[in-house]
């Protein structure tokens, strides 16, 4: 359950990117498709459990950017 980390766009007309950087700020994972999530993993590697930090960049309908960030649990 939850194998995937997906950025979650309600209110979003134009998706910009995802990315996911581990606790000593080494991207993890990037896209500029939203429906690309991170399996917890780089390179085909699996990852260490721990908190990893995410950054979502899009333009809200009223043409604002909206740039959300926040952490998540990484548990295997």
């Amino acid at each position: 359950m939850n194998d995937i980390l997906y950025p979650y766009l309600t209110g979003i007309k134009q998706f910009n990117y995802f990315k996911v950087f581990n606790r000593f700020n080494q991207l993890m994972f990037e896209t500029k498709n939203y429906d690309v999530g991170w399996n917890g993993t780089l390179n085909g590697t699996p990852q260490q459990m721990g908190i990893y930090i995410w950054v979502a960049v899009g333009i809200a309908n009223d043409g604002s950017t909206v740039q959300r960030t926040g952490q998540v649990l990484l548990l295997r």
